[in-house]
């Protein structure tokens, strides 16, 4: 070797070394985090409340009402075993197709997104999981930036800890946009078909999973009137 030969290596092992320091710091980081980091704002009954949204009632004096906000009757929860097998198929299909293989987070898809940001210049190919899109639901973080991504990546392989795959997905199910002031698939499979979620067919599975792309771009009712 010459001597600038043996300088480029002596860099590239030193510039080696610290990225395996540093990639090793931040696992130790996130498994601490995950296995003993607060997780109190996960607690089922912190969950559900926030799903269910519980009724705010305004007063223009002790009596009068005059308005509310998150008006419980557009929020109907609906437990996992009350909903089509159809449905349920359609929106892993549809939104993480890995559900079930991933921890939370799907390292793959995220790597792919890394590199497709870097080559065009922008980072805007989506990557969450339907555990990360739940937990970002669940504590209404929704900061475009890099730590708050790195955030929801703790929150969703804690979350995985603590409940099972149909557990997050029955927390998902119950919560997505449907229209203004309803979310979750109670009030989709009664506004679009008025149906029980239990009775909904593969075809009107598949419209209510590919509606959560846009729900107002793909709503039939708004788009066609």
């Amino acid at each position: 070797f010459t001597p600038m030969a043996r300088y480029k290596k002596k860099i590239f092992l030193f510039a080696f070394l610290i990225s395996f320091i540093t990639a090793l710091l931040l696992a130790l980081y996130v498994l601490s985090q995950v296995f003993f980091g607060d997780t109190k704002y996960l607690e089922k009954t912190a969950i559900l409340s926030k799903i269910r949204e519980e009724t705010i009632i305004y007063y223009h004096d002790e009596e009068t009402q005059i308005g509310s906000l998150f008006d419980t009757t557009h929020r109907k929860y609906t437990p996992i075993t009350k909903v089509s097998e159809h449905l349920l198929g359609a929106m892993v299909a549809s939104e993480d197709k890995y559900f079930y293989k991933h921890p939370g987070v799907d390292f793959f898809a995220l790597v792919k997104a890394l590199i497709s940001g870097a080559l065009k210049g922008r980072f805007n190919r989506g990557a969450s999981t339907i555990t990360q899109q739940t937990v970002k639901n669940i504590v209404n973080d929704w900061e475009p930036s890099f730590t708050r991504k790195f955030r929801e990546m703790i929150r969703a392989l804690q979350l995985e800890r603590l409940y099972n795959k149909d557990q997050i997905l029955e927390f998902y199910i119950n919560q997505f946009y449907v229209v203004r002031n309803g979310n979750g698939i109670g009030i989709a499979s009664e506004y679009y078909f008025s149906k029980k979620p239990s009775e909904l067919t593969l075809v009107e599975s598949a419209f209510i999973a590919g509606s959560l792309k846009g729900p107002g771009k793909y709503n039939p009712f708004i788009k066609y009137t």
